[in-house]
């Protein structure tokens, strides 16, 4: 059975995602360990690099994996949350990116996601808006093979059974473009531009 590996930067949903791969009956895990359908995570960007907490499986390798997809959220909402990331995701992206990330920085968090979705979608097949499961899940199931006519009749239940709001979306700061530093933000709006979020207030 092909296994599946979506690559989604931390706070991007992909709890919210996985919850709703596992209602349609899939066994996909999120960050710990892949489960025998796949893994849903943030730290396996760079291929076998070491996770950022022991809790976490040593390595994971992208060739472990049959299908690599890329999971974006609005980059400001996601910029937001990420600032309060745990010091030791900070340091996993610090380590893997070659970035500075102080607590509640957001010149860190805003460089993290420029460089890691930078990455995540060099790797991947293809990229969707989290935003848009409603519309993507179909292609996603397609893409591992999944989309037989039982799992896509159940696509629409399983959409209203996740509740979108994870512990992790709600803790979002407020952040506007009048936020981001001023270094980082033509590359944020382009990138933004390119995964069809409009130009950033």
């Amino acid at each position: 059975m092909p296994r599946l590996l979506i690559l989604g930067m931390a706070r991007s949903g992909t709890l919210y995602t996985t919850k709703v791969l596992r209602a349609l009956g899939k066994d996909v895990i999120h960050e710990t360990h892949p489960g025998s359908d796949g893994l849903v995570s943030w730290h396996p960007v760079f291929d076998g690099h070491p996770p950022p907490r022991p809790d976490l499986i040593t390595e994971v390798k992208h060739k472990d994996f049959d299908v690599l997809l890329h999971q974006v959220r609005h980059p400001l909402k996601t910029i937001g949350s990420s600032m309060a990331l745990a010091q030791q995701s900070r340091s996993h992206a610090e380590r893997v990116l070659g970035i500075r990330w102080g607590k509640n920085d957001i010149r860190g968090a805003t460089e993290c996601w420029i460089k890691w979705n930078r990455e995540a979608e060099r790797v991947a097949q293809f990229t969707y808006k989290v935003e848009d499961m409603a519309e993507v899940l179909p292609k996603i199931l397609s893409a591992v093979g999944w989309d037989t006519v039982e799992a896509l009749g159940r696509v629409g239940e399983a959409l209203n059974t996740v509740s979108t709001k994870t512990h992790h979306w709600s803790r979002s700061k407020v952040v506007s473009i009048e936020h981001i530093p001023e270094e980082f933000r033509e590359d944020l709006q382009q990138m933004a531009l390119h995964y069809g979020y409009g130009r950033l207030l």
